[in-house]
């Protein structure tokens, strides 16, 4: 059985970073609809949960600086900042993950690769599930490739998949 892509986190932030760049109201129902997704959902724990991705995305969205972050929601502030300041290059990242065609991995039942975009972690396993960082992705003009953490995409899945 062939492995499945999951982008849908990716596309739901590339949404709310074009909206904020264009300086469009984002609605804090969407935000907390992006923070019920499972995709964004897996990826929380004591140190950012549901309520911190919330409060960075409406800082982000409304221009507010914040204080008192813990080093996890620090880093998801600065990732998606780093998103607004050039669109350009961050649909040069997303690009990749929509177009990657993982037919001939073939694994032992279904298994998924999930794209979402995270605090710290390169990625993680949840049973059949293998979570990637979208901020740990490199696609431009130095790279030969799109690859996450210096490893071409299709190769890093695979790895991490263990095939």
């Amino acid at each position: 059985m062939a492995v499945g892509i999951n982008v849908k986190a990716v596309e739901s932030m590339l949404v709310f970073w074009t909206m904020v760049n264009d300086r469009d109201k984002v609605s804090d129902r969407y935000i907390q609809d992006m923070a019920e997704m499972d995709e964004f959902k897996a990826t929380f724990d004591d140190t950012f949960t549901a309520e911190s991705f919330h409060k960075i995305l409406s800082a982000v969205s409304n221009k507010e600086l914040l204080n008192g972050m813990n080093k996890q929601e620090g880093r998801f502030w600065n990732y998606n900042l780093w998103m607004l300041e050039d669109m350009a290059f961050t649909q040069n990242m997303v690009e990749p993950w929509k177009t990657l065609n993982l037919d001939d991995l073939e694994g032992a039942g279904k298994q998924e690769v999930i794209v979402v975009p995270m605090n710290l972690q390169t990625g993680f396993r949840d049973g059949d599930r293998l979570y990637i960082n979208f901020f740990k992705t490199m696609n431009n003009e130095w790279e030969e490739h799109a690859s996450v953490d210096g490893t071409e995409l299709k190769e890093y899945i695979r790895t991490q998949l263990e095939f």
